[in-house]
């Protein structure tokens, strides 16, 4: 059985239908449209109201969690992800450069350039 969704939620209903209007992202307007939900008790489980907001539970579970342990700016505030390259290496990205730019030996073409980063990478 599903669990009940049990949560406070310590910002006014006026105040959380305003914060939600200012949003200027869906992602961030789904998890202040999450705790209207929860603040109005629309929903009986967790699952219901992740269904209803079109999202995955987990996600929902995440931003709960987040809103617990941190409130409401920090749920708004969404942090970009910034992963590094796996494929293309700070070498390989230089010689890529120093190629690009060589009058004597330049790329013929994407696919060129392609296959000389393979060639690279073996």
């Amino acid at each position: 059985m599903a669990k009940r969704v049990i949560k406070t939620i310590q910002e006014s209903l006026s105040t959380l239908k305003s914060l939600r209007r200012k949003q200027t992202s869906l992602q961030k307007e789904k998890r202040i449209y999450a705790l209207i939900c929860l603040k109005e008790d629309r929903f009986n489980t967790r699952q219901e109201l992740a269904d209803h907001l079109g999202t995955h539970i987990r996600s929902l579970e995440k931003w709960l969690v987040q809103y617990d342990a941190h409130g409401i700016e920090d749920l708004v505030k969404i942090k970009p992800k910034r992963k590094g390259s796996k494929i293309i290496t700070t070498e390989i990205h230089n010689g890529l450069g120093q190629r690009v730019n060589d009058a004597k030996n330049p790329f013929r073409g994407y696919w060129d350039a392609q296959q000389w980063v393979k060639d690279k990478m073996t």
